[in-house]
């Protein structure tokens, strides 16, 4: 059976991550065996456990990450350290006989080199827009060069990421997937869910699902709530996030802000760790909001859809592919606390406009981000690639 060496070099469980675990058992069953590479035990997260428990084939390696920085200083441990990831990268590529490398995230080129010089299909996937627009135009001419298949998230991530869509038939746009049962409408699954975070049954709740890191603008959430809960008494604002390396930013501006403008001690602000219980816990929310500064297609909006939860998301990556505004939520500029709470503030105020929402969203969610469609898209990917390695190998040989 061939096998896909899978690698995110992340070591706080995320979506990539998520992907993995859902797409690993059908693409065995259509004959594939995923094998997961992710950082060794220098930067050992929460990643390893999860992948772990899902039984998930691991390979953590020795890995440096390109920051996304312009100061060269900070890339110098990765400029050093380099040739060493190469070496090392290719040697479990050949070792463990893998057929095809799949790269999961555009920051990731000593693995695209090291399939390179192994001489195997490469699917490069790009998932969002974290790099800056210098070091994308630095890096994208390297992955148009040694990718035979590029998937990206939506096309609008492509079209700000230079060379993707210059790719034809090479470029494979898909989103996340949705794995129901996990993921679907139901008044006990809510019920049940608001006990475990302490909410009132009769409350109206708001809340997000994400890391504690920058990029997820918890920040944004936290001035959101700060404007809304005055007028609504019932309102209920919950994070659910696990912790990251970026803790002291997220005290000073996310924790010490909703300390200071009364959001902590009103007992109505919850920040929550949910561990891998956000399934579980999503029900509890009556809208889904999305504040981040930078994203691809989150898995986490699919799964709030599947859930039958409207969602307020700031425009960012190809996020208005999937949520249309004024049908299944709205989605507003990045950064703009106030249109945010606005959009926010009028499905609060109208239950029948919550619901149609609901509705439409389940239904998006359930019919077009289906576990099927993704594998199908990946199954696509690996063929494509595999023709076009073949086509190149013989073009150099010949």
């Amino acid at each position: 059976m061939p096998r896909v060496l899978a690698l995110v070099n992340l070591p706080t469980f995320g979506g990539p991550h998520n992907q993995i675990i859902r797409l690993a058992e059908p693409l065995a069953q259509h004959g594939w065996d995923t094998l997961a590479v992710i950082p060794d035990e220098r930067e050992r997260g929460s990643a390893y456990e999860r992948l772990t428990a899902a039984g998930v084939p691991l390979a953590p390696v020795r890995l440096h990450r390109l920051r996304a920085q312009r100061d060269l200083r900070v890339q110098a441990g990765y400029l050093a350290g380099l040739a060493g990831d190469v070496a090392r990268l290719r040697d479990l590529i050949e070792r463990e006989r893998i057929d095809l490398v799949q790269i999961g995230g555009l920051m990731n080129p000593q693995v695209g080199l090291a399939a390179y010089l192994a001489d195997v299909p490469i699917v490069w996937q790009i998932l969002g827009t974290t790099a800056p627009m210098p070091l994308r135009r630095v890096l994208m001419p390297l992955v148009v060069r040694l990718a035979d298949v590029l998937m990206v998230t939506g096309r609008k991530v492509a079209a700000v990421h230079p060379g993707a869509l210059g790719m034809g038939s090479r470029m494979v746009s898909f989103f996340p997937p949705v794995a129901p049962p996990f993921f679907a409408p139901a008044a006990p699954r809510r019920a049940a869910a608001r006990a475990a975070l302490g909410i009132p049954a009769d409350a109206l709740v708001i809340g997000t699902v994400g890391n504690r890191n920058k990029l997820k603008g918890h920040d944004l959430l936290v001035q959101v709530a700060a404007q809304l809960h005055p007028h609504y008494p019932q309102l209920h604002t919950v994070i659910l996030g696990g912790e990251t390396t970026h803790a002291a930013y997220y005290e000073q501006a996310v924790v010490a802000v909703a300390a200071q403008s009364g959001l902590l001690a009103s007992g109505r602000f919850h920040i929550v760790d949910p561990g891998q219980a956000v399934a579980e816990l999503l029900p509890a929310f009556d809208l889904f909001l999305l504040t981040s500064r930078q994203e691809g297609v989150p898995t986490v909006i699919l799964e709030a859809m599947a859930s039958g939860l409207p969602v307020v998301s700031t425009d960012v990556g190809a996020v208005s592919e999937i949520v249309q505004h004024g049908t299944t939520g709205y989605v507003v500029p990045a950064g703009d606390g106030a249109m945010f709470a606005t959009a926010t503030a009028k499905l609060l105020d109208y239950p029948a406009l919550r619901i149609q929402m609901s509705h439409a969203a389940a239904q998006q969610a359930h019919t077009s981000y289906t576990l099927g469609q993704c594998v199908g898209l990946h199954l696509h990917a690996y063929t494509l690639a595999q023709q076009h390695h073949a086509q190149r190998t013989r073009h150099t040989k010949g």
